[in-house]
């Protein structure tokens, strides 16, 4: 259990040089994604390029995207709230998903490519090979969809929210804008398009993220001193 929060945490405000810069870095970030999406639909000849791509992405560009996927709007930017709000406590969460997410994928990889020799490539088709069953398949579909939806205004909320705490513009601007570059490079470039975007994220997500993390406990004065801080904050 985490301890009850007292009062919120309040959100610094963004200077006007903060708001430029995180802006410009922002917008050039989204537009590299959606220009690979729009490269990768230009070069697609066929709907099943499009679909499935040339089956040719390796393991390292994989990798990337599924990280830049795990890093939703909750996992990247729940947890660092967390983090702030809680601290140590807080952190401790980010952890626990990692080794869950690196043990689901241990286990079910071994068992996604013996499914995928027998044609099935999505989850609903794994349930229809694991369950003999076109029902479930259609079930399976239906819940997605559902769940989806779900999940995905989640997302939405937090890239507007982020946009809007860290540039000062509208939030329903900032809900507009990024909803139309992800439906870019998403629905456009299709399977290819949106694996190399999110590979790109990925890398850029690795990179940042260990630069600005190292940077952030030296200029804190290590992790003595955040704790003496979060301690004189209570």
């Amino acid at each position: 259990m985490f301890p009850p929060v007292v009062e919120q945490v309040p959100i610094p405000s963004p200077t006007a040089e903060f708001a430029t810069a995180t802006m410009v870095s922002i917008t050039i970030f989204l537009l590299i994604s959606a220009g690979i999406g729009i490269y990768l639909f230009r070069k697609a000849r066929s709907y099943d390029e499009w679909l499935v791509g040339h089956r040719d992405i390796g393991p390292i560009a994989t990798g990337l995207a599924l990280t830049a996927t795990w890093m939703s709007g909750w996992a990247i930017f729940g947890n660092a709230g967390l983090s702030y709000t809680y601290g140590w406590s807080g952190s401790w969460l980010i952890g626990i998903m990692n080794l869950m997410g690196l043990s689901l994928c241990a286990v079910m990889g071994y068992r996604m490519r013996r499914y995928a020799a027998l044609g099935a490539r999505t989850v609903p088709e794994v349930a229809r090979v694991r369950f003999n069953s076109r029902l479930v398949q259609a079930l399976a579909g239906i819940a997605m969809i559902i769940l989806l939806i779900v999940y995905s205004v989640g997302q939405y909320k937090a890239m507007a929210s982020v946009w809007t705490l860290t540039t000062g513009t509208p939030w329903l601007g900032s809900l507009v804008a990024t909803a139309i570059l992800c439906i870019v490079y998403l629905a456009v470039g299709g399977y290819a398009g949106t694996q190399l975007s999110l590979a790109f994220q990925g890398a850029v997500f690795l990179v940042v993220g260990w630069i600005f993390g190292i940077w952030s406990i030296f200029w804190a004065g290590g992790p003595a001193k955040i704790a003496e801080a979060i301690a004189a904050a209570k």
